[in-house]
Protein backbone atom coordinates (compact mmCIF):
# COMPACT_ATOMS: atom_id res chain seq x y z
CA UNK A 1 0.00 0.00 0.00
CA UNK A 2 1.02 3.58 -0.59
CA UNK A 3 -0.56 5.98 1.87
CA UNK A 4 0.34 9.30 0.29
CA UNK A 5 -2.40 11.44 -1.26
CA UNK A 6 -1.13 12.08 -4.81
CA UNK A 7 -3.02 9.26 -6.54
CA UNK A 8 -6.66 10.13 -5.78
CA UNK A 9 -7.73 12.98 -8.03
CA UNK A 10 -11.16 14.55 -7.40
CA UNK A 11 -12.79 16.98 -9.79
CA UNK A 12 -14.10 17.14 -13.35
CA UNK A 13 -10.99 17.97 -15.42
CA UNK A 14 -8.30 17.67 -12.73
CA UNK A 15 -8.05 13.83 -12.85
CA UNK A 16 -7.13 13.97 -16.54
CA UNK A 17 -4.15 16.22 -15.73
CA UNK A 18 -2.88 13.94 -12.93
CA UNK A 19 -4.03 16.32 -10.21
CA UNK A 20 -1.70 19.15 -11.31
CA UNK A 21 -4.33 21.73 -10.39
CA UNK A 22 -2.99 23.54 -7.33
CA UNK A 23 -2.64 26.84 -9.23
CA UNK A 24 -5.51 26.70 -11.71
CA UNK A 25 -8.34 24.84 -9.96
CA UNK A 26 -11.34 27.12 -9.37
CA UNK A 27 -14.36 24.79 -9.32
CA UNK A 28 -15.58 22.80 -6.24
CA UNK A 29 -12.61 20.43 -6.46
CA UNK A 30 -10.42 23.38 -5.44
CA UNK A 31 -11.68 22.73 -1.90
CA UNK A 32 -9.22 19.80 -1.95
CA UNK A 33 -6.46 21.07 -4.26
CA UNK A 34 -6.28 24.70 -3.09
CA UNK A 35 -9.19 26.37 -1.27
CA UNK A 36 -8.07 29.79 -2.51
CA UNK A 37 -9.37 28.84 -5.96
CA UNK A 38 -13.07 28.81 -5.08
CA UNK A 39 -13.17 32.61 -4.88
CA UNK A 40 -12.56 32.92 -8.64
CA UNK A 41 -15.98 32.18 -10.24
CA UNK A 42 -18.94 34.45 -9.55
CA UNK A 43 -21.66 31.82 -9.77
CA UNK A 44 -22.46 28.72 -7.72
CA UNK A 45 -21.31 25.29 -8.91
CA UNK A 46 -21.61 21.63 -7.96
CA UNK A 47 -19.23 18.83 -8.98
CA UNK A 48 -19.21 15.08 -8.44
CA UNK A 49 -17.04 12.25 -9.64
CA UNK A 50 -19.20 9.72 -11.45
CA UNK A 51 -18.07 6.13 -10.83
CA UNK A 52 -14.87 5.52 -12.72
CA UNK A 53 -13.20 2.11 -12.53
CA UNK A 54 -9.78 0.55 -11.98
CA UNK A 55 -8.50 -2.86 -13.02
CA UNK A 56 -5.41 -3.78 -10.97
CA UNK A 57 -2.97 -6.67 -11.51
CA UNK A 58 -0.28 -7.74 -9.03
CA UNK A 59 2.60 -9.94 -10.17
CA UNK A 60 5.99 -10.84 -8.79
CA UNK A 61 8.06 -13.39 -6.94
CA UNK A 62 9.52 -13.60 -3.47
CA UNK A 63 11.97 -16.17 -2.14
CA UNK A 64 11.16 -18.24 -5.26
CA UNK A 65 7.44 -18.05 -4.44
CA UNK A 66 5.19 -16.83 -7.28
CA UNK A 67 2.97 -13.95 -6.16
CA UNK A 68 -0.23 -12.91 -7.91
CA UNK A 69 -3.49 -11.06 -7.42
CA UNK A 70 -5.98 -8.78 -9.14
CA UNK A 71 -8.97 -6.59 -8.32
CA UNK A 72 -11.65 -4.56 -10.08
CA UNK A 73 -13.00 -1.61 -8.14
CA UNK A 74 -14.69 1.76 -8.39
CA UNK A 75 -12.63 4.92 -8.12
CA UNK A 76 -12.76 7.09 -4.98
CA UNK A 77 -15.59 9.61 -5.13
CA UNK A 78 -15.83 13.37 -4.59
CA UNK A 79 -18.79 15.68 -4.06
CA UNK A 80 -18.40 19.45 -3.63
CA UNK A 81 -20.33 22.70 -3.89
CA UNK A 82 -19.41 26.40 -3.95
CA UNK A 83 -21.91 29.14 -3.15
CA UNK A 84 -21.68 32.07 -5.59
CA UNK A 85 -22.87 35.68 -5.56
CA UNK A 86 -26.45 34.76 -6.44
CA UNK A 87 -26.63 32.89 -3.08
CA UNK A 88 -24.27 34.92 -0.88
CA UNK A 89 -23.96 38.52 -2.17
CA UNK A 90 -20.29 38.99 -1.32
CA UNK A 91 -18.03 40.26 -4.08
CA UNK A 92 -14.72 38.77 -2.95
CA UNK A 93 -15.67 35.99 -0.48
CA UNK A 94 -16.83 32.45 -1.28
CA UNK A 95 -17.93 29.49 0.85
CA UNK A 96 -17.73 25.84 -0.14
CA UNK A 97 -18.28 22.31 1.17
CA UNK A 98 -16.67 19.07 0.04
CA UNK A 99 -16.50 15.34 0.79
CA UNK A 100 -13.27 13.77 -0.48
CA UNK A 101 -11.71 10.30 -0.45
CA UNK A 102 -8.01 11.31 -0.74
CA UNK A 103 -6.51 7.95 0.31
CA UNK A 104 -7.90 4.72 -1.08
CA UNK A 105 -5.88 1.51 -1.40
CA UNK A 106 -7.09 -2.08 -1.72
CA UNK A 107 -4.78 -5.04 -2.07
CA UNK A 108 -5.27 -8.81 -2.32
CA UNK A 109 -2.24 -11.02 -2.87
CA UNK A 110 -1.53 -14.74 -2.92
CA UNK A 111 2.05 -16.04 -2.53
CA UNK A 112 2.58 -19.80 -2.69
CA UNK A 113 5.43 -22.25 -3.00
CA UNK A 114 5.81 -26.02 -3.37
CA UNK A 115 9.48 -26.89 -3.66
CA UNK A 116 9.24 -30.66 -3.24
CA UNK A 117 6.36 -33.13 -2.78
CA UNK A 118 5.06 -32.76 0.74
CA UNK A 119 6.72 -29.40 1.32
CA UNK A 120 4.60 -26.32 0.67
CA UNK A 121 3.80 -22.84 2.01
CA UNK A 122 1.23 -20.20 1.13
CA UNK A 123 0.28 -16.71 2.23
CA UNK A 124 -2.86 -14.80 1.26
CA UNK A 125 -3.77 -11.31 2.43
CA UNK A 126 -6.56 -8.86 1.68
CA UNK A 127 -6.20 -5.30 2.97
CA UNK A 128 -8.03 -1.99 2.66
CA UNK A 129 -6.88 1.51 3.65
CA UNK A 130 -9.32 4.42 3.31
CA UNK A 131 -9.49 8.05 4.36
CA UNK A 132 -12.64 10.18 4.02
CA UNK A 133 -12.52 13.92 4.65
CA UNK A 134 -15.50 16.24 5.05
CA UNK A 135 -14.45 19.90 4.99
CA UNK A 136 -15.83 23.39 4.86
CA UNK A 137 -13.93 26.11 2.99
CA UNK A 138 -13.86 29.88 2.89
CA UNK A 139 -11.86 31.96 0.40
CA UNK A 140 -11.09 35.68 0.18
CA UNK A 141 -9.57 37.77 -2.61
CA UNK A 142 -8.16 41.06 -1.24
CA UNK A 143 -7.07 41.87 -4.81
CA UNK A 144 -8.23 40.32 -8.10
CA UNK A 145 -4.86 38.62 -8.68
CA UNK A 146 -4.28 37.40 -5.09
CA UNK A 147 -6.51 34.83 -3.38
CA UNK A 148 -6.42 33.08 0.01
CA UNK A 149 -8.37 30.08 1.28
CA UNK A 150 -8.89 28.06 4.46
CA UNK A 151 -10.47 24.65 5.12
CA UNK A 152 -11.37 22.89 8.36
CA UNK A 153 -12.97 19.49 8.75
CA UNK A 154 -12.85 15.91 9.98
CA UNK A 155 -11.01 12.89 8.61
CA UNK A 156 -12.33 9.34 9.10
CA UNK A 157 -9.53 6.83 8.47
CA UNK A 158 -9.97 3.06 8.42
CA UNK A 159 -7.74 0.00 8.03
CA UNK A 160 -8.89 -3.59 7.62
CA UNK A 161 -6.78 -6.64 6.91
CA UNK A 162 -7.34 -10.39 6.81
CA UNK A 163 -4.35 -12.70 6.38
CA UNK A 164 -3.82 -16.44 6.41
CA UNK A 165 -0.60 -18.41 6.13
CA UNK A 166 -0.05 -22.15 6.13
CA UNK A 167 2.94 -24.47 5.81
CA UNK A 168 3.45 -28.23 5.66
CA UNK A 169 6.49 -30.48 5.75
CA UNK A 170 5.74 -34.21 5.46
CA UNK A 171 8.62 -36.31 6.68
CA UNK A 172 9.35 -38.91 9.30
CA UNK A 173 8.12 -36.30 11.76
CA UNK A 174 5.13 -34.30 10.54
CA UNK A 175 5.30 -30.53 10.84
CA UNK A 176 2.60 -28.01 9.90
CA UNK A 177 1.24 -24.59 10.79
CA UNK A 178 -1.81 -22.43 10.18
CA UNK A 179 -2.09 -18.73 11.14
CA UNK A 180 -5.15 -16.51 10.72
CA UNK A 181 -5.21 -12.82 11.64
CA UNK A 182 -7.88 -10.10 11.38
CA UNK A 183 -7.45 -6.38 11.94
CA UNK A 184 -10.13 -3.67 11.86
CA UNK A 185 -9.34 -0.14 13.01
CA UNK A 186 -10.61 3.41 12.61
CA UNK A 187 -9.71 6.88 13.80
CA UNK A 188 -11.23 10.34 13.62
CA UNK A 189 -9.01 13.38 13.20
CA UNK A 190 -9.25 17.15 12.82
CA UNK A 191 -7.75 18.36 9.52
CA UNK A 192 -7.15 21.79 8.04
CA UNK A 193 -5.36 23.56 5.21
CA UNK A 194 -4.34 27.03 4.10
CA UNK A 195 -3.92 27.97 0.45
CA UNK A 196 -2.92 30.89 -1.75
CA UNK A 197 -2.96 31.62 -5.49
CA UNK A 198 -1.11 34.52 -7.10
CA UNK A 199 -1.38 35.71 -10.70
CA UNK A 200 2.09 37.16 -11.06
CA UNK A 201 2.88 40.36 -13.05
CA UNK A 202 4.19 38.06 -15.79
CA UNK A 203 1.09 37.41 -17.92
CA UNK A 204 2.12 33.81 -18.61
CA UNK A 205 3.07 32.71 -15.06
CA UNK A 206 0.93 31.96 -11.97
CA UNK A 207 1.91 30.26 -8.68
CA UNK A 208 0.15 28.57 -5.77
CA UNK A 209 0.87 27.28 -2.29
CA UNK A 210 -0.98 24.95 0.11
CA UNK A 211 0.02 24.13 3.69
CA UNK A 212 -1.66 21.21 5.47
CA UNK A 213 -0.80 21.14 9.20
CA UNK A 214 -0.51 17.74 10.92
CA UNK A 215 -3.87 16.11 11.62
CA UNK A 216 -5.01 16.13 15.26
CA UNK A 217 -6.22 12.75 16.51
CA UNK A 218 -9.58 12.82 18.32
CA UNK A 219 -10.45 9.11 18.70
CA UNK A 220 -8.97 5.80 17.58
CA UNK A 221 -9.87 2.15 18.22
CA UNK A 222 -8.89 -1.23 16.81
CA UNK A 223 -10.06 -4.83 16.93
CA UNK A 224 -7.39 -7.53 16.64
CA UNK A 225 -7.67 -11.31 16.51
CA UNK A 226 -5.03 -13.95 15.89
CA UNK A 227 -5.14 -17.75 15.90
CA UNK A 228 -2.10 -19.91 15.31
CA UNK A 229 -1.73 -23.70 15.38
CA UNK A 230 1.67 -25.40 15.12
CA UNK A 231 2.13 -29.19 14.99
CA UNK A 232 5.50 -30.89 15.40
CA UNK A 233 6.40 -33.29 18.19
CA UNK A 234 3.67 -31.58 20.21
CA UNK A 235 0.84 -29.18 19.48
CA UNK A 236 1.10 -25.44 20.21
CA UNK A 237 -1.68 -22.88 19.90
CA UNK A 238 -1.57 -19.07 20.09
CA UNK A 239 -4.65 -16.94 20.68
CA UNK A 240 -5.44 -13.24 20.97
CA UNK A 241 -8.68 -11.32 20.61
CA UNK A 242 -8.86 -7.79 21.91
CA UNK A 243 -9.86 -4.18 21.38
CA UNK A 244 -6.97 -1.77 21.27
CA UNK A 245 -5.76 1.60 20.05
CA UNK A 246 -5.16 2.93 16.54
CA UNK A 247 -3.31 5.99 15.25
CA UNK A 248 -2.81 6.98 11.61
CA UNK A 249 -0.61 10.04 11.47
CA UNK A 250 -0.98 12.60 8.70
CA UNK A 251 2.09 14.83 9.16
CA UNK A 252 2.78 18.32 7.84
CA UNK A 253 2.44 18.66 4.07
CA UNK A 254 3.55 21.62 1.94
CA UNK A 255 2.52 21.81 -1.71
CA UNK A 256 3.86 24.29 -4.27
CA UNK A 257 2.98 24.72 -7.92
CA UNK A 258 3.47 26.93 -10.96
CA UNK A 259 1.47 27.16 -14.16
CA UNK A 260 2.46 28.67 -17.48
CA UNK A 261 0.53 29.60 -20.62
CA UNK A 262 3.04 28.54 -23.25
CA UNK A 263 0.85 29.45 -26.21
CA UNK A 264 -2.55 30.97 -26.74
CA UNK A 265 -4.28 27.61 -26.32
CA UNK A 266 -1.74 25.54 -24.36
CA UNK A 267 -1.39 25.53 -20.56
CA UNK A 268 1.07 23.59 -18.40
CA UNK A 269 1.34 23.14 -14.61
CA UNK A 270 3.87 21.41 -12.35
CA UNK A 271 3.07 20.72 -8.67
CA UNK A 272 5.36 19.46 -5.92
CA UNK A 273 4.12 17.75 -2.73
CA UNK A 274 6.42 17.53 0.27
CA UNK A 275 5.45 15.27 3.20
CA UNK A 276 7.24 15.60 6.52
CA UNK A 277 8.48 12.45 8.27
CA UNK A 278 6.14 11.35 11.04
CA UNK A 279 8.68 9.59 13.22
CA UNK A 280 8.11 6.07 14.54
CA UNK A 281 4.84 5.59 16.42
CA UNK A 282 2.42 2.87 17.54
CA UNK A 283 0.00 2.18 14.71
CA UNK A 284 -1.90 -0.58 16.56
CA UNK A 285 -1.72 -1.34 20.24
CA UNK A 286 -3.40 -4.12 22.23
CA UNK A 287 -3.83 -4.30 26.03
CA UNK A 288 -4.32 -8.09 25.99
CA UNK A 289 -1.60 -10.70 26.02
CA UNK A 290 -0.74 -13.42 23.54
CA UNK A 291 -1.70 -16.80 25.02
CA UNK A 292 0.50 -19.78 24.13
CA UNK A 293 -0.95 -23.25 24.88
CA UNK A 294 1.39 -26.26 24.64
CA UNK A 295 0.08 -29.82 24.89
CA UNK A 296 1.38 -31.64 27.94
CA UNK A 297 3.39 -34.82 27.54
CA UNK A 298 2.05 -38.15 28.65
CA UNK A 299 -1.51 -36.90 29.00
CA UNK A 300 -0.64 -34.18 31.51
CA UNK A 301 -2.43 -30.84 31.58
CA UNK A 302 -1.47 -28.33 28.84
CA UNK A 303 0.97 -25.56 29.69
CA UNK A 304 -0.37 -22.00 29.28
CA UNK A 305 1.98 -19.03 28.98
CA UNK A 306 0.82 -15.42 28.55
CA UNK A 307 3.17 -12.99 26.80
CA UNK A 308 2.60 -9.26 26.22
CA UNK A 309 1.33 -8.54 22.72
CA UNK A 310 3.94 -6.42 20.90
CA UNK A 311 2.73 -3.07 19.62
CA UNK A 312 2.70 -2.73 15.83
CA UNK A 313 4.86 0.29 15.12
CA UNK A 314 5.30 2.19 11.88
CA UNK A 315 6.59 5.53 10.65
CA UNK A 316 6.69 7.63 7.52
CA UNK A 317 9.72 9.18 5.87
CA UNK A 318 10.10 12.59 4.29
CA UNK A 319 9.16 12.41 0.58
CA UNK A 320 8.68 14.72 -2.40
CA UNK A 321 6.11 13.77 -5.04
CA UNK A 322 5.35 15.55 -8.30
CA UNK A 323 2.52 15.90 -10.82
CA UNK A 324 2.72 17.56 -14.23
CA UNK A 325 -0.36 18.27 -16.33
CA UNK A 326 -1.45 20.35 -19.29
CA UNK A 327 -4.28 21.03 -21.69
CA UNK A 328 -4.91 22.22 -25.23
CA UNK A 329 -7.98 24.33 -25.96
CA UNK A 330 -9.52 22.73 -29.06
CA UNK A 331 -12.68 24.84 -29.29
CA UNK A 332 -14.63 27.13 -27.02
CA UNK A 333 -16.04 24.12 -25.14
CA UNK A 334 -13.72 21.15 -25.75
CA UNK A 335 -10.28 20.60 -24.22
CA UNK A 336 -7.64 17.90 -24.67
CA UNK A 337 -5.87 17.10 -21.40
CA UNK A 338 -3.14 14.87 -20.04
CA UNK A 339 -0.66 14.47 -17.22
CA UNK A 340 1.85 12.28 -15.43
CA UNK A 341 2.82 11.80 -11.79
CA UNK A 342 5.26 10.15 -9.41
CA UNK A 343 3.96 9.00 -6.03
CA UNK A 344 6.53 7.60 -3.60
CA UNK A 345 5.47 5.45 -0.69
CA UNK A 346 5.74 7.35 2.61
CA UNK A 347 6.83 4.13 4.36
CA UNK A 348 10.18 2.42 3.88
CA UNK A 349 10.68 -1.11 2.52
CA UNK A 350 11.32 -2.48 6.02
CA UNK A 351 7.95 -1.36 7.39
CA UNK A 352 6.30 -4.31 9.23
CA UNK A 353 2.74 -3.43 8.22
CA UNK A 354 2.51 -1.39 4.98
CA UNK A 355 3.82 -2.73 1.69
CA UNK A 356 6.09 0.05 0.41
CA UNK A 357 5.15 0.74 -3.23
CA UNK A 358 6.26 3.60 -5.51
CA UNK A 359 3.97 4.51 -8.41
CA UNK A 360 4.41 6.14 -11.82
CA UNK A 361 1.28 7.09 -13.74
CA UNK A 362 0.00 8.78 -16.91
CA UNK A 363 -3.49 10.01 -17.80
CA UNK A 364 -5.19 11.54 -20.84
CA UNK A 365 -8.65 12.45 -22.05
CA UNK A 366 -10.97 15.27 -23.04
CA UNK A 367 -13.34 17.55 -21.15
CA UNK A 368 -16.37 19.70 -21.84
CA UNK A 369 -16.25 23.05 -20.04
CA UNK A 370 -19.13 25.50 -19.89
CA UNK A 371 -19.38 28.83 -18.12
CA UNK A 372 -22.91 27.81 -17.20
CA UNK A 373 -24.59 24.42 -17.30
CA UNK A 374 -23.26 20.87 -17.55
CA UNK A 375 -19.55 20.08 -17.59
CA UNK A 376 -17.88 16.69 -17.79
CA UNK A 377 -14.83 14.65 -18.74
CA UNK A 378 -13.80 11.26 -20.03
CA UNK A 379 -10.34 9.68 -20.01
CA UNK A 380 -8.06 6.73 -19.36
CA UNK A 381 -4.96 6.12 -17.27
CA UNK A 382 -2.16 3.64 -16.66
CA UNK A 383 -0.08 3.23 -13.52
CA UNK A 384 2.98 1.10 -12.71
CA UNK A 385 4.03 0.37 -9.14
CA UNK A 386 7.20 -1.23 -7.75
CA UNK A 387 7.77 -2.84 -4.38
CA UNK A 388 10.79 -4.66 -3.00
CA UNK A 389 11.10 -6.39 0.38
CA UNK A 390 14.49 -6.97 2.05
CA UNK A 391 15.49 -10.31 3.61
CA UNK A 392 13.81 -11.24 6.88
CA UNK A 393 10.68 -9.11 6.47
CA UNK A 394 7.68 -10.53 8.33
CA UNK A 395 4.22 -9.53 9.43
CA UNK A 396 3.62 -8.25 12.97
CA UNK A 397 1.56 -11.34 13.81
CA UNK A 398 4.22 -13.81 12.77
CA UNK A 399 3.00 -14.93 9.34
CA UNK A 400 5.58 -14.60 6.58
CA UNK A 401 4.78 -11.75 4.21
CA UNK A 402 6.31 -11.36 0.78
CA UNK A 403 9.84 -11.74 2.09
CA UNK A 404 12.66 -10.73 -0.24
CA UNK A 405 11.61 -10.09 -3.81
CA UNK A 406 9.85 -7.75 -6.19
CA UNK A 407 6.18 -6.97 -6.66
CA UNK A 408 4.84 -5.12 -9.71
CA UNK A 409 1.42 -3.45 -9.74
CA UNK A 410 -0.28 -2.60 -13.07
CA UNK A 411 -3.37 -0.39 -12.91
CA UNK A 412 -5.69 0.47 -15.83
CA UNK A 413 -8.17 3.26 -15.14
CA UNK A 414 -11.37 4.52 -16.78
CA UNK A 415 -12.14 8.12 -15.76
CA UNK A 416 -15.60 9.71 -15.72
CA UNK A 417 -16.75 12.92 -14.03
CA UNK A 418 -19.63 15.41 -14.19
CA UNK A 419 -20.36 18.86 -12.81
CA UNK A 420 -22.88 21.69 -13.07
CA UNK A 421 -22.55 25.47 -12.89
CA UNK A 422 -25.58 27.59 -12.16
Amino acid sequence: MSAATERSFPGVWEPLEAGAALVRSSDPAAIWYNPAGIVGPDRSSIAANAPGYQLIFYAGSSDNRPTQGQSFRGLPSFVGAVLGREVIPWRNVRIGFGLTNPISAQQSILASQETTPGQRSSYVVSSDLESFQGTGAVAWAPWPKLRFGLTVGLSYDTISSTAQSSAELTSATYSGSLNISNINANTQQFVSSFGAQWDTPLPWLNVGLVIRPPAVKLFGTSSLSFEGIFDSTQEQQEHIQTNGSFEFRQPLQINFGASAQLAQRFNLEADFFWHQASGTYTLLGAPASLRLVTAGSGGTAPVVVNNPFPDIRTGTRSILNVSVGGNYHLTQKWWLEGGMYFDQSPTGNTDPFFESTDFYGVRAGCSLREEKGLTGSFGVGYELGFSEKPPGASSPLGAAQLGQGDLDVHTFTLLLAVGYRF
